[in-house]
């Protein structure tokens, strides 16, 4: 028969053999989830970059066929006629892609108030046409004002306009731009302007 003290040593030892086994299948599990977890960071990347080359391409095909119509309607008519009549002013049909579709417009940025304009070159009278654009569609004066603000370099109020100090007022506070608009959103963000107006001036106003 064995002696206790031989059966203890035996215990223990099956207890420390048991307990690496369970640190080494542990450490697998944390390698293997590692490795799993890698390879799906991979993969979602790669699928991320091929949509973004794809999307890539597609919008460079749309350009090249909007230039390919421009230069059609320059060889037929020349440089000094555009109209709205022409081919690259009409509607055209979307292109069914892959799950989706690819639609391409071309709008005349001649035909449209640069909403830049009023912070160079004669900017008092572009601000006096800005306004009459205003009053012509029923929208506060106070806009061109607001608009002037938020792209002059200075933080002087013009008319019923606004600079930082009241847009640090806000629920959440920001500063006015202060340079020339980079999108047409940056109307969103003029003080007290409803959505009805930028709407209206989306489609009538444009930046250069």
């Amino acid at each position: 028969m064995r002696r206790p003290a031989q059966l203890h040593l035996r215990h223990h030892e099956q207890g420390v053999v048991l307990l690496s086994v369970l640190l080494i299948l542990a450490l697998l599990a944390a390698l293997a989830y590692q490795l799993v977890g890698r390879h799906s960071l991979v993969v979602a990347q790669a699928r991320l970059t091929y949509g973004g080359d794809q999307a890539l391409s597609y919008a460079l095909g749309g350009e090249a066929y909007a230039r390919q119509l421009l230069y059609e309607d320059w060889s037929q008519t020349g440089p000094g006629i555009d109209t709205l009549l022409e081919t690259w002013a009409q509607p055209l049909q979307p292109f069914e892609i892959d799950q989706g579709f690819l639609e391409i417009q071309i709008r005349d940025l001649n035909a449209c108030f640069n909403l830049n304009s009023i912070a160079s070159g004669n900017r008092n009278a572009n601000l006096v046409k800005f306004k009459t654009l205003l009053r012509n569609h029923n929208i506060p004066d106070s806009v061109g004002d607001l608009w002037r603000d938020w792209i002059d370099p200075d933080q002087e109020i013009s008319g019923f306009g606004a600079e930082d100090g009241d847009y640090l007022l806000a629920e959440q506070a920001y500063r006015a731009a202060n340079q020339r608009a980079g999108h047409i959103s940056e109307l969103n963000l003029l003080r007290d302007i409803d959505p009805e107006s930028v709407a209206i001036l989306r489609t009538l106003s444009c930046l250069l």
